[in-house]
């Protein structure tokens, strides 16, 4: 079962939360697995066997993954740089690379939900400019039906209500590609580039198509990247239609702009650039934009 799914391993995000809180905490320091779940779960709590079961298979879940070194010493972090506040990013980069060995379109695990996020991502409705907030009763609605089942190939491409559309609003929050609106969310990948900024070699009045295109090779879930490319031809949903050419999604808009309002990127207008992209503003305006430096907060 996918991680989408409460009742699989690696769908429980406060467990992963303090489990790699744990790790971090010892510094690097080695711990072996029977020994950390001794810690984090004494014997004489659990009082069922799906409780006793649920924290082992969220360690190994995420261990086999390779968000911390597995050796024969134990559990530890990856890096010194480990912290609560990158570990977004760090199970985000851990599904990305996962995603290299197991196709997207097949895997089991962490592959359904970057699909069913890129397949989100790839439609208007669902961000402010749409005005439509995604609640838990529309995610069956928004998520499934956009993938045709035919197409896609084997496996289910859908989500249910009962246990599986909270975990996916859940991860998409936790991963950085939501924010709250009115009574649910929207798609704003704003959190998500926020992780991967400082792995750009972002310049001053670099060319727009060169930022997007470094951006999608780390998150490929965004317009023109890897996901997008296998998941667009298979969504059916009713009115959808690809990006044209030069118009950035009003997902990646939204997080642009956001960018440039809290000063990391500075974005500049040359009214003779036939490679300028197109801002979607949230009130329904275009922008053309030529270039992106890095802004005043990241200097």
């Amino acid at each position: 079962m996918a991680i989408t799914n409460n009742a699989a391993p690696g769908s429980q995000i406060r467990l992963l939360c303090m489990i790699d809180r744990v790790l971090n905490r010892r510094l690097g320091q080695a711990i072996p697995m029977a020994d950390l779940i001794e810690l984090l779960r004494p014997e004489m709590l659990p009082v069922s066997d799906g409780a006793r079961k649920r924290l082992p298979a969220e360690v190994s879940f995420w261990a086999k993954e390779g968000l911390w070194k597995n050796e024969s010493a134990g559990l530890s972090q990856q890096s010194p740089l480990s912290s609560e506040r990158n570990l977004p990013a760090r199970v985000l980069r851990t599904l990305i690379d996962s995603e290299k060995t197991t196709s997207l379109l097949t895997g089991t695990r962490g592959q359904p939900l970057l699909m069913c996020v890129t397949s989100m991502l790839a439609q208007d409705k669902y961000t402010i400019r749409g005005n439509t907030p995604l609640t838990k009763e529309a995610v069956p609605m928004a998520v499934g039906p956009m993938i045709n089942n035919k197409l896609a190939g084997e496996g289910r491409r859908n989500l249910n209500f009962s246990n599986e559309a909270e975990p996916f609003l859940s991860y998409a929050y936790f991963l950085g590609f939501t924010e709250p609106y009115l009574n649910g969310w929207v798609m704003d990948p704003t959190r998500a580039i926020e992780g991967v900024l400082d792995n750009l070699s972002l310049t001053a009045a670099m060319p727009i198509q060169t930022f997007l295109s470094q951006l999608v090779e780390l998150l490929p879930m965004l317009d023109g990247g890897a996901y997008r490319q296998q998941v667009e031809p298979m969504i059916s949903a009713d009115n959808w239609q690809p990006l044209e050419k030069h118009m950035i999604s009003a997902a990646l808009s939204q997080a642009l702009l956001r960018l440039e309002l809290t000063m990391q990127l500075v974005f500049t207008t040359r009214s003779d650039d036939l490679d300028a992209m197109v801002l979607q503003a949230p009130d329904g305006s275009l922008r053309r934009i030529s270039t992106v430096s890095p802004g005043g907060a990241r200097k």
